[in-house]
């Protein structure tokens, strides 16, 4: 059951990223990093704004029919991160953003810093270390390339500043408001 909680969690926030049926999984199927502006460290200000302007941002993608985009399937969850980012600057934004005192470039480094920090909590909260024996000895080639994908996720949390990963924490029911947006 664990491992079905896990693989649902993962496929959520890789999307459709099952990779191509021609190649083999591995490392180089994937991104191996977030995009840049993921790994700058988040402050609790940027986050109370955050959170604040959630209902609003939902809003506004509601308003313009946003859905995630398609993403290339060989980018894996590090690579979904920044076309899903980038798509979600739509028609209304902007003005709403003025309207709080900020702009799209930083709200963006924003999204980039907390969407980043909580599918790394998301994911280390649901992978225990018999999941991960499990998903590195599975034969069926969809877990393989979930546990490479996985693996690149691992490396890349490292340089997460831990400081973002307690933030998310700390406004993880705040923040779940996140997996509605749009609707």
């Amino acid at each position: 059951m664990r491992a079905a909680a896990f693989l649902a969690v993962f496929a959520v926030l890789v999307g459709t990223a099952c990779g191509d049926k021609n190649k083999r999984p591995g490392k180089s199927a994937f991104a191996t990093k977030f995009p840049a502006a993921a790994y700058g460290t988040l402050t609790e200000a940027e986050v109370t704004q955050f959170v604040k302007f959630l209902p609003t941002f939902s809003a506004v993608l509601k308003a313009a029919n946003w859905s995630p985009g398609q993403t290339d399937a060989n980018e894996g969850l590090l690579g979904a991160l920044a076309p899903l980012i980038e798509g979600m600057n739509v028609p209304g934004l902007k003005d709403s953003l003025k309207a709080i005192g900020s702009d799209w470039d930083t709200f963006r480094a924003t999204l980039y810093k907390v969407l980043a920090a909580r599918a790394i909590v998301v994911i280390s909260e649901h992978m225990t270390a018999d999941l991960e024996s499990k998903m590195q000895t599975d034969t069926i080639q969809a877990i393989q390339k979930k546990y490479a994908d996985y693996q690149n996720v691992k490396n890349a949390a490292k340089a997460i500043p831990a400081a973002n990963k307690e933030l998310v924490k700390k406004y993880e029911e705040e923040l779940n408001a996140i997996r509605g947006i749009g609707h």
